[in-house]
């Protein structure tokens, strides 16, 4: 059976820079939650509830950044806590 010639494939959907970046600060969004939930002992650090003391509604655990990242705050754990989904939304928001 005869081959025919090599066809180079083309990937109509490169990744540029930006989507680089942004897959690199998905990645340490996500570090940042499981490195935050994971120190605070996945507690509400409120409500000091655990997440298996926690109704349905007030979960998931969110890891909030104490100084937000648009007002110069890192991924850094230091700058997070962990609160449940109700006291995450009592929190202002002040960045």
């Amino acid at each position: 059976m005869a081959e025919g010639p090599v066809v180079p494939h083309i990937d109509r959907h490169p990744r540029g820079p930006h989507d680089v970046a942004q897959e690199e600060a998905r990645k340490q969004q996500q570090k940042f939650h499981r490195l935050v939930l994971k120190r605070d002992n996945r507690t509400c650090q409120n409500c000091f509830r655990t997440e298996k003391e926690l109704e349905p509604e007030e979960l998931p655990l969110e890891a909030h950044h104490i100084m937000w990242l648009s007002k110069g705050g890192t991924n850094d754990p230091e700058n997070g806590t962990t609160y449940c989904k109700i006291c995450h939304k009592m929190i202002p928001d002040v960045g």
